[in-house]
C-alpha cells in the first residue's frame, strides 16, 4: 500500500494584496504596450514574465486570475515550490487532476515558467 502524496497548502492573497497586483499589472502593461509601440521595427510582441523572487504562490496565483501566464524564478527550489503550490490550488479549481503525476504535467498548459540566471549543474535535472 503506497503512502498519500503530502498535501500542500493552498493559500489565496486577500482582497487587498490582489487589487494592488491587479493594479500593478495594468501599469506595467500599459508601460510595455507604449514602450512597444514606439520601438524602431516592432516585429512581436514583447512577452511580460512576472518575477515572484522572495514572493508567495498567493501572489502568482493572483497574478494568473488576471491573465498572467509568463512566470520567472532565479532559484530552482523555489519555482518548484511555487510550481507545486500553483499546481495545488488550480487543480482544486479545474477540478482535479491524477497526483500521482508529476507537477509539471499537472500545470494548466498555458502557464509558462521561466528559469532566470545561472543554473548548477547539479539543479539541471530538476528543471529538465
Amino acid at each position: 500500500m503506497s503512502a498519500a502524496a503530502p498535501t500542500i497548502p493552498v493559500v489565496r492573497a486577500v482582497p487587498e494584496r490582489v487589487a494592488e497586483l491587479r493594479e500593478a499589472l495594468i501599469e506595467i502593461r500599459q508601460r510595455v504596450e507604449a514602450a512597444s509601440t514606439k520601438a524602431a521595427k516592432p516585429t512581436s510582441k514583447p512577452v511580460l514574465v512576472a518575477v515572484s523572487k522572495y514572493k508567495p504562490a498567493a501572489d502568482l496565483l493572483a497574478c494568473y486570475d488576471e491573465g498572467q501566464r509568463d512566470f520567472g524564478e532565479n532559484y530552482v527550489q523555489e519555482l518548484v515550490d511555487k510550481a507545486a503550490q500553483v499546481c495545488a490550488a488550480l487543480r482544486c479549481a479545474l477540478g482535479g487532476r491524477d497526483a500521482d503525476r508529476d507537477v509539471r504535467n499537472q500545470l494548466p498548459q498555458d502557464i509558462r515558467w521561466h528559469f532566470i540566471g545561472t543554473l548548477q549543474s547539479n539543479k539541471a535535472k530538476i528543471l529538465a
